[in-house]
């Protein structure tokens, strides 16, 4: 499921990032800066774009920008991050139902 999450997260970048500089950006050494690129208005973009892929490919909805994701450490450190901060979210919707 990590892949997966991983390729939605790139679909939606691929959106708001000039695919020449997201190619330059996931260079192993650059990942950190892929949220560093993004303004406000194009974060919060991603996050409704990257939530509603979730719910149509997975089935599930859940929430990106709850008050875990704000804090101090939050997931948009990296796409690694991002991507274990959605699978504690699938993780804790799935055990819900």
């Amino acid at each position: 499921m990590n892949k997966k999450i991983e390729e939605l997260i790139y679909e939606c970048l691929k959106e708001i990032i000039p695919e020449e500089v997201l190619e330059e950006l996931t260079l192993e050494k650059d990942k950190f800066r892929i949220f560093s690129n993004i303004d406000s208005l194009d974060m919060v973009s991603f996050l409704i774009d990257l939530e509603a892929k979730i719910q149509d490919s997975l089935g599930l909805t859940i929430h990106i920008t709850d008050d875990r994701a704000m804090s101090h450490r939050g997931p948009f450190v990296s796409v690694a991050s991002l991507v274990d901060f959605i699978l504690i979210l699938i993780n804790e919707e799935e055990d819900k139902q």
